[in-house]
C-alpha cells in the first residue's frame, strides 16, 4: 500500500514539475497582454480597438446581462448567446465559399467577399438579434451599459438601414438575422410572451428530493442508474451516484 502511495506521489509531483516547466517557458509575453500581466483576465469585458467584430458584439450583449441581471437568467442568456452568434456564423457563412447558414432562409451574399463586407454584414446581424432580444424600450442606457446603436453607428454603420439586399453587407447582415428571428420566435420559448410558461408544466419532484416511499426511484427518473465510484487505492469504499 505505501509503496503505491509513493509511487501516485512520484507521478503526481513529475506531472506538477513538467507543467510548472510548460507555463514558465511558454507564457505569452506581457507586451502581447497590453503592457500588463500575460493574462490580464481583470481588463476582460472592456472592448479594445484590436479586438474583432465577435469579441465586441459579445461584450455588447454581456453588458446587457449585467445591466439588468433580473430580467436575464441563465437560460435566457444561454438562448439570447445561442441566437446572437448564430445570426453572425450565417452572416460570415453567406460570403464563405464552402459555408452553408445552419438557418432555414439563411442567405447567399452576391457581393464581393472582403472582411471589410463580413464583418459589416456580422455587425447588422448581431445588431438587429440584440434589439429583439432587448428592445431599447425595455432596456434603456443603465450605468455603463449603452444600446447596441451606439456600437453600430461606431462602426460606421446606420442602425436605420435596413436594406435586405444581398449584393450589400447590410442587407446581409439584416437577412441573416431577420431568418434567426423568425426561427427562434417559434422555438418554444415564448419570447414575445416574456418566456412565461404557456405548458401548464408541474415538476414531479421536489427541489432536494427526487425518490418516493414506494418505489426506489420515480417514474420520471426510472431511466437513471447508480455509477459506483471506487478510490483507486480503496477499492472496498465505493460512493454511489
Amino acid at each position: 500500500m505505501r509503496l503505491t502511495l509513493a509511487k501516485t506521489t512520484l507521478v503526481v509531483g513529475a506531472l506538477v514539475a513538467a507543467t510548472t516547466v510548460a507555463v514558465t517557458t511558454h507564457t505569452p509575453d506581457a507586451a502581447a497582454a497590453g503592457g500588463g500581466p500575460a493574462w490580464p483576465i481583470d481588463t476582460y469585458g472592456t472592448t479594445r480597438s484590436t479586438d474583432n467584430v465577435v469579441l465586441k458584439w459579445d461584450e455588447q450583449l454581456l453588458s446587457t446581462i449585467r445591466a439588468y441581471p433580473a430580467q436575464t437568467g441563465p437560460t435566457v442568456v444561454a438562448r439570447a448567446l445561442g441566437v446572437v452568434h448564430t445570426a453572425m456564423y450565417d452572416a460570415w457563412a453567406a460570403y464563405d465559399p464552402k459555408a452553408v447558414g445552419s438557418t432555414e432562409g439563411a442567405p447567399v451574399a452576391t457581393g464581393a467577399n472582403t472582411s471589410t463586407a463580413r464583418d459589416e454584414a456580422m455587425s447588422y446581424a448581431a445588431y438587429r438579434t440584440l434589439v429583439d432580444l432587448f428592445p431599447p424600450a425595455a432596456f434603456p442606457n443603465k450605468g455603463a451599459f449603452v444600446t447596441p446603436d451606439v456600437l453600430l453607428r461606431a462602426q460606421s454603420h446606420d442602425p436605420a438601414n435596413e436594406t435586405l439586399d444581398l449584393s450589400t453587407p447590410a442587407g446581409v447582415g439584416n437577412a441573416a438575422a431577420a431568418a434567426v428571428i423568425a426561427y427562434r420566435h417559434n422555438d418554444g420559448s415564448n419570447q414575445l410572451g416574456a418566456y412565461t410558461d404557456t405548458t401548464g408544466y408541474t415538476a414531479k419532484n421536489t427541489w432536494n428530493q427526487a425518490f418516493d416511499e414506494n418505489s426506489h426511484l420515480t417514474s420520471k427518473w426510472s431511466g437513471v442508474s447508480y455509477m459506483p465510484l471506487c478510490c483507486a487505492w480503496r477499492r472496498n469504499s465505493c460512493a454511489m451516484l
